[in-house]
């Protein structure tokens, strides 16, 4: 399974916890919600005839459990109030990996994409596209270099023909995907009669290689900071919260000075895929985090897409009491 599957719902969960916060920043937020409470893929023994927007969903779909998007909001709710004072901390991420160089990249465009479109760049200037194949449909099979198109819905043919007119000989290049009137257009008995295709199963896939040996790159590649942080001291009682977000999908280790947590240390609630992914009675589970012996610091490790939120003071002990899942 890949780790996009595996880690959806906490990939989720650490989006909308780093827009929201981003908003708070801007002009403050008065009501933190998602606009959907279960959803779920066709499920013939319950009637379930078409999608229902699985990956909106808040809770698992088959268990009732609150998943990591449930738990992200439960944590924020509970936690960070309106008129907190925000401020910005002082952390070091340890080990910044640099991303390896890709000869051939593979990207996708669909329903998740903000902007529908995609850019190819040779890393060498003097390099140009010299190899692309496209198409809109399903999911082609193969690895990343040796696609083939999906039996099922597929016009690699046509969609390889337009962006090797786009991109062809030149450094760099944008494709856009088409409206979702096109989407009918892929595949139209299947998507309007025998409805054996779902609109937002398909997308635009591309891959792409450049001359020479330097690689190439896309728009979809993230180069900011992996780990983002935001304090917050609340107005009433002065308690220090420490907000961080994995924004990757793998383990990330991070230093925490002690101006950010004090003598005492810090509680950290947190939601990630050790506690919850697709639903749990649970989803929140807490670390403490303290500087050991002189040392000016603590060193932390979030997992992948983890949302924490410390509390700064008296971390002696754990809250044993599990908060319990409100349906």
């Amino acid at each position: 399974m890949a780790v996009f599957q595996i880690f959806f719902f906490n990939a989720a969960a650490a989006f909308y916890t780093y827009v929201l916060a981003h908003l708070a920043i801007k002009g403050g937020v008065d009501v933190a919600c998602f606009s959907q409470f279960v959803g779920s893929p066709p499920i013939s023994k319950w009637g379930i005839k078409d999608m229902q927007f699985p990956s909106g969903t808040m809770i698992s779909w088959e268990t009732g459990l609150g998943n990591a998007k449930y738990w992200a909001l439960k944590l924020i709710l509970e936690h960070l109030q309106i008129g907190d004072v925000i401020q910005s901390p002082n952390i070091v991420q340890l080990g910044k990996s640099v991303a390896p160089v890709r000869q051939v990249a593979c990207e996708a465009v669909g329903p998740w994409t903000f902007n529908n479109e995609i850019t190819f760049s040779c890393n060498s200037p003097d390099a140009r596209i010299e190899h692309i194949w496209a198409d809109m449909g399903l999911t082609p099979s193969g690895e990343c270099g040796n696609f083939k198109p999906n039996k099922n819905c597929s016009n690699a043919l046509g969609a390889t023909a337009w962006a090797a007119l786009e991109c062809m000989g030149r450094h760099t290049c944008t494709l856009r995907k088409e409206s979702k009137v096109a989407d009918f257009l892929t595949c139209p008995i299947e998507s309007l009669v025998m409805k054996s295709t779902q609109l937002f199963d398909q997308r635009l896939t591309v891959q792409a290689r450049c001359s020479g040996n330097e690689g190439i790159r896309t728009s979809a590649e993230y180069s900011g900071n992996s780990v983002y942080s935001l304090g917050f001291t609340s107005r009433q009682s002065g308690t220090k919260k420490l907000l961080l977000v994995n924004k990757e999908s793998k383990p990330l280790d991070i230093k925490l000075d002690i101006a950010e947590l004090t003598d005492a240390g810090a509680v950290a609630h947190i939601v990630d895929p050790q506690s919850v992914s697709r639903g749990a009675a649970n989803g929140i589970r807490q670390e403490i985090w303290k500087p050991s012996g002189t040392a000016s610091y603590t060193l932390v490790t979030l997992q992948p897409y983890a949302v924490a939120i410390a509390i700064v003071g008296n971390a002696t002990a754990l809250d044993t009491a599990a908060p319990s899942l409100l349906v």
